[in-house]
């Protein structure tokens, strides 16, 4: 089919005259990859259950079956999420990412619907937390675990809200934008500024976690900043408590949507950690071939499967202070006056309303010259990896056709290592510099970060999924 379309356009191109030489030949590769991309992805899907790298299935006519790579086929660690996970790794997810969005707007029900009633709320160094309790089991964290039911006290953090005027917005980005590395045991270095933050809550609310019993459990939670805030929490418990107590106490860490804030020493001394050092570990020992590893995290003495992390594979601020960070360069792409971004390359509808945005904010300054001192870091992700996928057709129809600006509907969800998702998401969600500068690839970077974006996605997969369940319960 590949060689059809470029030869018919070629055959085309002669006839008017034209000599497309190294044009054609270059649109002939172009093609096949377009190609290769679709076949794989619709024969093969994103990944399978069992990481296999090869999948048997029949295209069209054709009688015998053709073997196909799913698309993360390149990613040793990657897992389609299994119907047996659903409980542990999908529905539970789904009940907190009500409550993270619960924090921005309409509490209330979002504490009705998943369950959990209020213990104290407020807001320490510019940052609103909230403090509930809900009856859970192991089973429902650990799909080994019993169905024993005890107490679990989860903390929920909120991420930035631009419209929240009872709040300091602009110390929380002063904070954010604050990345300096600090050290925080011999080889794990952290976010100085979201740490100073973390340390200022966890003071606050230490004694909702004094007054938990021995059979009681603890969850930490966030979207966005919120997320990135509730590792660093963990971080302070496993030091300040002792590891024993975290692994004991801490039944999960969910972060939604949100930014790294922590980094391995070496790797960072060595300056490792950019997309080429880590490609050279994908597959590898090392390198996350199995979800169950995560350096930072055994560093610090804490299993990776303590911290589920989900992500929206278009989300830019999950790459902010990594090595992928596709919005740190566009301060480098600046005007002499200072407020004129995007300078470079050809005329763009972000130009004017940033600028425009820019002049009228008193702090820019300020914010601008923090950023650039700090903000460029090379943070990894913690944990283990869930990446909220759409259907096919729709991922193909934004990576080779237009931009949807909307969230999709999730159709399944894979699973892989905090070692192995920043390689798959350059390869398969590009993000650079250039393409977040114009509007569609803008919006579509706010839509698929904010409120709520996380929300919707995961509780209405987590509706169907249930729905269809109980259908095939009642036919059997």
């Amino acid at each position: 089919a590949t060689k059809n379309v470029v030869e018919i356009a070629d055959t085309i191109a002669r006839e008017r005259g034209l000599d497309l030489g190294e044009t054609a030949e270059r649109a002939r590769e172009t093609t096949s990859q377009v190609f290769d991309l679709a076949n794989r992805l619709i024969a093969a899907g994103y990944a399978t259950e069992d990481g296999s790298r090869q999948v048997n299935t029949k295209v069209g006519s054709k009688e015998q079956a053709s073997v196909f790579e799913p698309l993360f086929s390149n990613y040793a660690s990657a897992r389609l999420a299994s119907s047996k996970e659903f409980r542990t790794v999908v529905e539970k997810a789904s009940e907190y990412v009500s409550l993270s969005g619960g924090i921005y707007q309409e509490t209330k029900r979002a504490l009705d619907d998943s369950g959990h009633s209020l213990v104290a709320q407020g807001t320490t160094s510019e940052v609103c937390w909230l403090v509930t309790d809900s009856i859970g089991t192991n089973a429902e964290f650990d799909s080994n675990g019993s169905n024993d039911p005890f107490l679990v006290r989860t903390i929920t953090i909120r991420g930035f809200d631009s419209s929240d005027e009872l709040v300091d917005r602009e110390q929380i980005l002063i904070d954010i934008c604050n990345a300096t590395q600090e050290t925080f045991t011999d080889n794990v270095l952290v976010h100085s500024g979201l740490m100073a933050v973390a340390r200022s809550i966890l003071s606050e609310i230490d004694e909702y976690i004094d007054s938990l019993a021995p059979g009681h459990r603890l969850v930490l939670n966030g979207h966005s900043v919120g997320g990135s805030l509730s590792i660093l929490m963990l971080f302070l418990i496993a030091q300040q408590r002792g590891v024993d107590f975290a692994t004991e106490k801490v039944s999960r860490v969910y972060t939604f949507g949100s930014p790294p804030v922590a980094v391995l020493k070496s790797e960072n001394d060595d300056e490792s950690g950019t997309i080429a050092d880590i490609a050279d570990l994908v597959g590898s020992d090392l390198g996350g071939n199995s979800l169950s590893k995560c350096r930072i995290l055994e560093q610090l003495g804490l299993p990776p499967s303590i911290v589920h992390a989900y992500i929206q594979p278009w989300d830019p601020i999950v790459r902010l202070f990594s090595s992928i960070d596709p919005l740190y360069p566009l301060l480098g792409d600046m005007g002499e006056d200072g407020e004129t971004l995007y300078v470079s390359g050809p005329p763009r509808s972000l130009r004017p309303l940033t600028r425009q945005i820019i002049q009228s904010w008193d702090g820019w300054p300020r914010f601008r010259d923090n950023f650039r001192a700090a903000a460029k870091q090379n943070f990894t992700a913690v944990g283990t990896q869930h990446l909220l996928l759409p259907d096919r057709l729709r991922y193909l129809s934004d990576k080779l056709a237009a931009v949807d600006v909307q969230v999709p509907e999730m159709v399944c969800m894979v699973t892989i290592s905090a070692e192995e998702v920043y390689p798959s998401l350059s390869e398969h969600f590009p993000l650079s510099t250039f393409s977040v500068s114009f509007v569609p690839a803008a919006l579509r970077s706010f839509i698929h970060h904010f409120y709520p974006a996380y929300v919707f996605p995961l509780v209405e997969y987590t509706k169907k999924v249930k729905k269809r369940d109980q259908k095939e319960t009642k036919r059997r």
